[in-house]
């Protein structure tokens, strides 16, 4: 996108409307970009032009659900360990220095296992983080004791070491992008590099067996599709003040707070609105000049999530379970995880691959039944079988997801507090689009441990630094 904003003979202004998008989703979502005028196009879909014009057109895509496999698990678990070796062996065709990046989760872990069994002396690397609560370094560890590995590189980000990558992620932005997780990324990146030139990443485990914390929540969709919007915020009110706030990760008051934000909206609305740093109410009196209506919960075109539901009709026959896989493989895949991945790694020169990503493993995971991916309250279920097939040992099978993330929620109380400061004095955020009281309010809750405002003001901070750094754009 600097590319484009280089173009003196243009005259570039920031969208307003996928400016709020972007702060509700910490990225720029499906096709929006922060610029008027100016789109992405989506994974799967090719530009044609033509002397007629131009045209967009899919080749590719894959629905969850669609042509399901009547397959015992044991056969399920044969062909899944036959993509993954394959895709491994694939991915590792190079002729630069390559390694795994290993986080000791349960993707990153297989990954390594079938990498190993093609290199006996592949590299990993890990980072430690220096608060306890957010450093997952000993199961890093664990994976690589158990699989014997001979190189293994962890690498310490203490606080000092975090500020300047910080600095250097806000100061590189090609768009603005809300993850937190970026910056580890960034680091990991930039510390490896010195060992090696491709990087194989556990990315899509996730999104293609359903990995994260939403799909615990699907059971009690039916409850809680019955709530008002009167009923949900005196909910939301009670959780607010009965829970507290906390700066730790996924804290019980947060993810109240998340599921909360879910109900009552059309049942496609739902996921993004779950995912979202803010609530649709307190969306609507932090931006206040969008146009009446634009904030809707059910999806009409036009509105915020419009396109959501435009994208996603196609499900409407589908599980709820298939419904949120395929939105988290639509949006959240090639937006927010793949494009960190990526863009941190090619500011180092570095090229990761992911062998989750495969087009074969991808369609396997698609057909396979509800149950091999969420089965007794346990996610991820067929995966955690693949990883006893391989003799990992039970904490490695059984241990809670977390994100690669650092305390970002306690660091901007400290370390990075400064960022708000000037988030707070900058007056050209205000004057167009914001409302200062609603931000003011927002910090101060925060900083008081209240509430845990941390994703919002992440997202305002690597919004205003991007917006910083071209300053011809209008905000207008």
């Amino acid at each position: 996108l600097r590319a484009l904003l280089e173009h003196q003979s243009f005259t570039w202004s920031i969208d307003k409307e996928n400016l709020s998008r972007y702060l509700m989703n910490s990225y720029y979502i499906w096709d929006n970009t922060p610029l008027k005028g100016v789109k992405k196009l989506i994974p799967g879909n090719f530009l044609e032009v033509k002397r007629e014009g131009v045209k967009i057109k899919r080749y590719w895509l894959s629905n969850p659900g669609k042509d399901t496999l009547n397959i015992p698990p044991d056969e399920a678990l044969e062909e899944l360990d036959r993509l993954l070796d394959q895709s491994c062996r694939i991915s590792l065709r190079s002729e630069v220095p390559y390694g795994v990046f290993l986080s000791g989760g349960a993707d990153s872990s297989l990954i390594l296992k079938y990498c190993i069994k093609h290199n006996r002396e592949i590299s990993s690397f890990s980072v430690k983080m220096g608060e306890k609560d957010f450093d997952e370094s000993d199961k890093a560890i664990t994976v690589a004791q158990c699989l014997e590995v001979r190189h293994s590189s962890i690498f310490s980000l203490n606080s000092e070491k975090l500020v300047k990558v910080f600095e250097e992620f806000l100061e590189n932005l090609d768009e603005p992008h809300g993850d937190p997780g970026f910056v580890n990324s960034l680091f990991l990146a930039k510390e490896s590099r010195q060992y090696i030139k491709v990087a194989i990443a556990g990315d899509g485990g996730d999104e293609l067996f359903a990995g994260y914390a939403p799909f615990k929540g699907l059971w009690t969709v039916p409850w809680a599709d019955k709530l008002s919007l009167d009923t949900a915020l005196l909910l939301k009110s009670f959780t607010e003040r009965l829970l507290p706030g906390g700066d730790g990760y996924l804290t019980t008051q947060f993810k109240g707070l998340c599921f909360l934000q879910g109900f009552p909206a059309h049942p496609l609305i739902r996921f993004p609105l779950w995912l979202s740093a803010l609530s649709m109410e307190e969306i609507k009196k932090l931006c206040p000049n969008q146009a009446e209506g634009f904030f809707d919960r059910f999806g009409e075109s036009g509105t915020v999530f419009g396109f959501v539901r435009e994208s996603l009709n196609n499900m409407m026959g589908s599980s709820t379970q298939q419904q949120l896989l395929q939105y988290y493989q639509n949006f959240f895949l090639p937006e927010f995880v793949a494009l960190h991945t990526d863009r941190a790694a090619m500011q180092t020169g570095m090229e990761v691959r992911s062998p989750f990503l495969s087009k074969d493993l991808i369609r396997f995971a698609n057909r396979l039944p509800d149950q091999y991916k969420f089965q007794s309250g346990q996610q991820k279920w067929i995966l955690k079988q693949l990883l006893k097939h391989n003799h990992f040992p039970n904490s490695i099978v059984n241990q809670r997801k977390r994100g690669f993330t650092f305390p970002i929620a306690r660091w901007l109380k400290s370390n990075l507090k400064f960022h708000l400061d000037e988030l707070i004095k900058d007056d050209s955020l205000f004057d167009e689009f914001l409302d200062k009281a609603a931000l003011t309010a927002m910090i101060e809750d925060h900083l008081l441990g209240k509430r845990n405002y941390y994703r919002i003001l992440f997202n305002l901070i690597t919004f205003r630094a991007w917006k910083n750094n071209f300053p011809s754009l209008s905000l207008s």
